[in-house]
Protein backbone atom coordinates (compact mmCIF):
# COMPACT_ATOMS: atom_id res chain seq x y z
CA UNK A 1 0.00 0.00 0.00
CA UNK A 2 1.22 3.21 -1.10
CA UNK A 3 1.02 5.82 1.73
CA UNK A 4 0.70 9.79 2.10
CA UNK A 5 3.29 10.80 4.58
CA UNK A 6 1.80 12.88 7.09
CA UNK A 7 2.71 16.06 9.30
CA UNK A 8 0.70 14.70 12.23
CA UNK A 9 1.82 16.83 15.40
CA UNK A 10 -1.21 16.78 16.72
CA UNK A 11 -0.63 14.80 19.47
CA UNK A 12 2.70 15.81 20.32
CA UNK A 13 3.96 17.87 23.01
CA UNK A 14 5.59 20.63 21.84
CA UNK A 15 8.47 21.98 24.70
CA UNK A 16 10.10 24.60 23.48
CA UNK A 17 9.90 28.14 22.47
CA UNK A 18 12.02 29.16 19.27
CA UNK A 19 12.00 30.77 16.22
CA UNK A 20 15.60 29.33 14.36
CA UNK A 21 16.46 29.93 10.58
CA UNK A 22 17.89 27.22 8.97
CA UNK A 23 21.46 27.67 6.28
CA UNK A 24 20.01 28.18 2.58
CA UNK A 25 20.23 25.93 0.03
CA UNK A 26 18.74 25.89 -3.92
CA UNK A 27 16.05 22.95 -3.58
CA UNK A 28 16.80 19.53 -4.96
CA UNK A 29 16.47 18.89 -8.70
CA UNK A 30 18.04 22.02 -10.32
CA UNK A 31 21.46 23.56 -10.53
CA UNK A 32 20.93 26.13 -12.84
CA UNK A 33 21.35 29.96 -12.93
CA UNK A 34 17.95 30.60 -12.17
CA UNK A 35 17.66 28.31 -9.39
CA UNK A 36 15.40 29.92 -6.36
CA UNK A 37 17.63 29.71 -3.09
CA UNK A 38 15.08 28.44 -0.03
CA UNK A 39 15.75 28.90 3.60
CA UNK A 40 13.58 27.13 6.27
CA UNK A 41 12.13 29.00 9.86
CA UNK A 42 10.93 27.11 12.76
CA UNK A 43 8.52 28.20 14.94
CA UNK A 44 7.37 26.43 18.39
CA UNK A 45 6.10 27.58 21.54
CA UNK A 46 3.81 25.85 24.17
CA UNK A 47 1.80 26.89 26.88
CA UNK A 48 -0.71 25.34 29.83
CA UNK A 49 -3.98 26.82 30.82
CA UNK A 50 -5.27 24.95 33.93
CA UNK A 51 -5.12 21.13 32.93
CA UNK A 52 -4.76 22.01 28.95
CA UNK A 53 -1.67 22.06 27.01
CA UNK A 54 -1.78 24.44 24.07
CA UNK A 55 1.01 24.03 21.34
CA UNK A 56 1.74 25.61 17.97
CA UNK A 57 4.73 24.43 15.32
CA UNK A 58 5.06 26.14 11.94
CA UNK A 59 7.80 24.97 9.39
CA UNK A 60 8.01 27.37 6.75
CA UNK A 61 10.90 26.64 3.22
CA UNK A 62 10.87 30.30 1.68
CA UNK A 63 12.56 32.30 -0.59
CA UNK A 64 15.60 34.15 0.64
CA UNK A 65 14.97 38.03 0.57
CA UNK A 66 17.74 38.76 -1.68
CA UNK A 67 15.89 37.02 -4.36
CA UNK A 68 12.91 39.31 -6.24
CA UNK A 69 11.95 37.46 -8.92
CA UNK A 70 8.61 36.87 -10.05
CA UNK A 71 8.46 33.14 -8.89
CA UNK A 72 10.20 34.12 -5.69
CA UNK A 73 7.60 37.04 -5.04
CA UNK A 74 4.42 34.69 -6.26
CA UNK A 75 5.25 31.74 -3.98
CA UNK A 76 5.98 34.41 -0.49
CA UNK A 77 2.68 35.66 -1.63
CA UNK A 78 1.19 32.35 -1.15
CA UNK A 79 3.04 31.56 2.10
CA UNK A 80 1.88 34.81 3.74
CA UNK A 81 -1.66 33.92 2.56
CA UNK A 82 -1.28 30.24 3.92
CA UNK A 83 0.44 31.21 7.34
CA UNK A 84 -2.88 33.55 7.96
CA UNK A 85 -5.33 30.83 7.24
CA UNK A 86 -3.20 27.82 8.88
CA UNK A 87 -1.27 29.10 11.64
CA UNK A 88 -4.33 30.56 13.02
CA UNK A 89 -7.08 28.06 13.79
CA UNK A 90 -10.76 29.15 13.83
CA UNK A 91 -11.86 26.94 17.02
CA UNK A 92 -15.18 29.06 17.31
CA UNK A 93 -17.30 30.46 14.90
CA UNK A 94 -17.02 34.42 15.91
CA UNK A 95 -13.22 33.98 16.65
CA UNK A 96 -11.73 37.00 15.12
CA UNK A 97 -8.77 36.78 12.57
CA UNK A 98 -5.70 38.62 13.58
CA UNK A 99 -4.60 41.81 11.56
CA UNK A 100 -3.00 40.78 8.60
CA UNK A 101 0.94 41.00 9.04
CA UNK A 102 2.31 44.51 8.47
CA UNK A 103 6.40 44.00 8.00
CA UNK A 104 7.97 43.43 5.19
CA UNK A 105 7.07 40.38 2.40
CA UNK A 106 10.41 39.03 2.62
CA UNK A 107 10.81 39.01 6.06
CA UNK A 108 9.14 35.55 6.35
CA UNK A 109 10.34 34.78 10.13
CA UNK A 110 9.01 37.81 11.48
CA UNK A 111 5.48 36.85 9.54
CA UNK A 112 5.68 33.61 11.02
CA UNK A 113 6.47 34.40 14.09
CA UNK A 114 3.39 36.99 14.05
CA UNK A 115 1.13 34.60 12.51
CA UNK A 116 2.27 31.79 15.62
CA UNK A 117 2.11 34.24 18.31
CA UNK A 118 -1.73 35.74 17.01
CA UNK A 119 -2.49 31.83 17.13
CA UNK A 120 -1.31 30.77 20.29
CA UNK A 121 -3.26 33.83 22.07
CA UNK A 122 -6.38 32.71 20.03
CA UNK A 123 -5.69 28.74 20.89
CA UNK A 124 -5.55 30.24 24.92
CA UNK A 125 -8.79 32.34 25.02
CA UNK A 126 -10.46 29.16 23.54
CA UNK A 127 -9.74 27.36 26.69
CA UNK A 128 -9.77 30.00 29.52
CA UNK A 129 -11.42 28.74 32.25
CA UNK A 130 -15.12 30.41 32.80
CA UNK A 131 -15.65 31.16 36.82
CA UNK A 132 -19.81 31.37 35.75
CA UNK A 133 -20.10 28.03 33.53
CA UNK A 134 -19.63 25.01 35.93
CA UNK A 135 -19.92 22.83 32.76
CA UNK A 136 -17.82 24.08 30.74
CA UNK A 137 -15.68 21.50 29.27
CA UNK A 138 -12.06 21.84 28.79
CA UNK A 139 -10.16 19.61 26.12
CA UNK A 140 -6.49 17.72 27.44
CA UNK A 141 -5.17 19.59 24.86
CA UNK A 142 -5.12 22.18 21.38
CA UNK A 143 -2.57 21.31 19.08
CA UNK A 144 -2.04 23.27 15.43
CA UNK A 145 0.77 22.70 12.98
CA UNK A 146 1.87 23.40 9.46
CA UNK A 147 4.99 22.28 7.35
CA UNK A 148 5.38 23.92 4.15
CA UNK A 149 8.61 22.11 1.96
CA UNK A 150 9.81 22.66 -1.37
CA UNK A 151 9.54 19.11 -3.17
CA UNK A 152 11.26 19.69 -5.97
CA UNK A 153 12.75 22.54 -8.21
CA UNK A 154 13.33 22.51 -12.02
CA UNK A 155 14.31 25.08 -14.38
CA UNK A 156 10.69 25.30 -14.97
CA UNK A 157 8.79 25.03 -11.77
CA UNK A 158 9.24 24.98 -7.90
CA UNK A 159 6.46 21.82 -6.29
CA UNK A 160 5.29 22.55 -2.43
CA UNK A 161 4.41 19.76 0.17
CA UNK A 162 2.31 21.15 2.61
CA UNK A 163 0.98 19.86 5.65
CA UNK A 164 -1.61 20.73 8.37
CA UNK A 165 -2.43 19.23 11.37
CA UNK A 166 -4.80 20.43 14.22
CA UNK A 167 -6.31 18.76 17.31
CA UNK A 168 -9.02 20.04 19.36
CA UNK A 169 -9.61 17.41 21.46
CA UNK A 170 -11.58 14.20 20.74
CA UNK A 171 -10.65 10.93 19.61
CA UNK A 172 -8.26 12.12 16.87
CA UNK A 173 -6.88 15.10 14.65
CA UNK A 174 -7.67 16.54 11.38
CA UNK A 175 -4.97 16.19 8.35
CA UNK A 176 -4.68 17.89 5.13
CA UNK A 177 -2.10 17.46 2.80
CA UNK A 178 -1.84 19.59 -0.50
CA UNK A 179 1.04 20.17 -3.43
CA UNK A 180 1.18 23.55 -4.91
CA UNK A 181 3.37 23.91 -8.39
CA UNK A 182 4.71 27.29 -9.64
CA UNK A 183 5.45 28.31 -12.96
CA UNK A 184 8.81 29.61 -12.33
CA UNK A 185 8.75 31.90 -15.81
CA UNK A 186 5.80 33.97 -14.48
CA UNK A 187 5.41 32.69 -10.88
CA UNK A 188 1.95 31.64 -11.71
CA UNK A 189 0.65 29.43 -8.96
CA UNK A 190 -0.67 26.16 -11.37
CA UNK A 191 -3.67 24.13 -10.29
CA UNK A 192 -6.40 22.16 -12.18
CA UNK A 193 -4.77 23.65 -15.60
CA UNK A 194 -2.17 21.31 -15.07
CA UNK A 195 -4.69 18.73 -16.30
CA UNK A 196 -6.83 18.36 -19.08
CA UNK A 197 -10.40 18.03 -17.08
CA UNK A 198 -12.64 17.83 -20.25
CA UNK A 199 -11.59 15.84 -23.27
CA UNK A 200 -9.51 13.56 -21.41
CA UNK A 201 -12.03 12.63 -18.51
CA UNK A 202 -12.19 8.99 -19.83
CA UNK A 203 -8.78 8.76 -19.83
CA UNK A 204 -8.19 10.89 -16.53
CA UNK A 205 -10.67 8.18 -14.70
CA UNK A 206 -9.17 4.91 -15.64
CA UNK A 207 -5.96 6.31 -14.54
CA UNK A 208 -7.23 7.68 -10.94
CA UNK A 209 -8.51 4.17 -10.94
CA UNK A 210 -5.22 2.41 -11.27
CA UNK A 211 -3.80 4.99 -8.96
CA UNK A 212 -6.48 4.20 -6.44
CA UNK A 213 -6.43 0.50 -6.75
CA UNK A 214 -2.85 0.40 -6.06
CA UNK A 215 -2.95 2.34 -2.87
CA UNK A 216 -5.12 0.53 -1.57
CA UNK A 217 -3.56 -2.84 -2.83
CA UNK A 218 -2.34 -4.90 0.39
CA UNK A 219 -0.88 -8.76 -0.18
CA UNK A 220 -3.90 -9.88 0.58
CA UNK A 221 -5.74 -7.59 -1.81
CA UNK A 222 -3.14 -7.40 -4.60
CA UNK A 223 -6.11 -5.79 -6.72
CA UNK A 224 -7.23 -3.09 -4.68
CA UNK A 225 -10.38 -4.23 -4.15
CA UNK A 226 -11.07 -2.77 -1.26
CA UNK A 227 -11.34 0.43 -3.09
CA UNK A 228 -15.33 -0.59 -3.84
CA UNK A 229 -15.95 -1.08 -0.10
CA UNK A 230 -14.82 2.44 0.91
CA UNK A 231 -16.53 4.09 -1.96
CA UNK A 232 -19.99 2.39 -0.88
CA UNK A 233 -18.83 3.35 2.77
CA UNK A 234 -18.51 6.71 2.13
CA UNK A 235 -21.76 6.90 -0.34
CA UNK A 236 -20.34 8.35 -3.33
CA UNK A 237 -22.61 5.78 -5.09
CA UNK A 238 -26.18 4.75 -4.34
CA UNK A 239 -26.15 1.82 -6.63
CA UNK A 240 -23.55 -1.16 -5.40
CA UNK A 241 -23.44 -2.08 -8.89
CA UNK A 242 -22.61 0.81 -10.46
CA UNK A 243 -19.38 1.70 -12.74
CA UNK A 244 -16.63 2.76 -10.87
CA UNK A 245 -14.86 3.99 -13.59
CA UNK A 246 -17.67 6.64 -14.14
CA UNK A 247 -18.04 8.17 -11.25
CA UNK A 248 -15.18 8.48 -8.97
CA UNK A 249 -14.74 12.25 -8.45
CA UNK A 250 -11.81 14.40 -8.49
CA UNK A 251 -10.11 15.21 -4.94
CA UNK A 252 -10.36 18.42 -3.73
CA UNK A 253 -7.01 19.46 -3.78
CA UNK A 254 -5.22 20.16 -7.64
CA UNK A 255 -2.65 17.89 -8.87
CA UNK A 256 0.94 18.60 -9.12
CA UNK A 257 3.89 18.08 -10.68
CA UNK A 258 6.77 16.29 -9.22
CA UNK A 259 9.98 14.80 -10.38
CA UNK A 260 8.17 11.13 -10.82
CA UNK A 261 4.64 12.40 -12.61
CA UNK A 262 1.59 14.08 -11.42
CA UNK A 263 0.59 13.30 -8.25
CA UNK A 264 -2.90 13.32 -6.97
CA UNK A 265 -4.21 13.52 -3.10
CA UNK A 266 -7.60 12.78 -1.95
CA UNK A 267 -8.16 14.48 1.55
CA UNK A 268 -9.34 12.18 4.77
CA UNK A 269 -13.02 11.41 4.10
CA UNK A 270 -13.40 12.42 0.65
CA UNK A 271 -13.11 9.42 -0.65
CA UNK A 272 -12.80 7.26 2.20
CA UNK A 273 -13.13 6.28 6.05
CA UNK A 274 -10.73 7.90 8.71
CA UNK A 275 -8.43 4.49 8.70
CA UNK A 276 -7.65 4.59 4.95
CA UNK A 277 -5.37 7.63 5.48
CA UNK A 278 -5.02 10.12 2.78
CA UNK A 279 -5.17 8.14 -0.59
CA UNK A 280 -2.38 9.28 -2.92
CA UNK A 281 -0.77 8.12 -6.03
CA UNK A 282 1.69 9.59 -8.66
CA UNK A 283 0.95 9.46 -12.69
CA UNK A 284 3.98 8.93 -14.36
CA UNK A 285 4.67 11.03 -16.93
CA UNK A 286 5.11 8.45 -20.15
CA UNK A 287 1.15 7.54 -18.76
CA UNK A 288 0.14 11.18 -18.59
CA UNK A 289 0.73 12.59 -21.69
CA UNK A 290 -2.48 12.28 -22.81
CA UNK A 291 -4.36 14.40 -19.64
CA UNK A 292 -1.93 16.90 -19.60
CA UNK A 293 -2.13 20.43 -20.91
CA UNK A 294 0.47 22.49 -23.19
CA UNK A 295 1.41 24.40 -20.61
CA UNK A 296 1.74 21.42 -18.17
CA UNK A 297 3.86 19.25 -20.79
CA UNK A 298 5.79 22.47 -20.84
CA UNK A 299 6.91 22.53 -17.55
CA UNK A 300 7.53 18.87 -17.20
CA UNK A 301 9.78 18.97 -20.76
CA UNK A 302 7.93 17.03 -23.00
Amino acid sequence: MNKTTLFCGAATTVVAAAMSLGACRPASGSQDADSIAFAITVYEDSAMSDSCEISQRLLVEYPVAADHSVAADSIRLWLRQLLADCAYPQLYDDAPKPTPFGGSPTDVEAMTRYYGDAGMHQMLEAVKPDPDDEFQWVPMGYSNGLEATVQVQTPRYVTYTTGYSIYTGGAHGAYIIDEETFRKSDGHHMGWDIIDTISARPTLNALIIEGLKEYFSTPDDPNGDLLNEELQFMELIENPDADLMSIIPLPSSAPALTAEGVSFVYQQYEIASYAAGLPSFVIPYDKAADILTPAAKELAGM
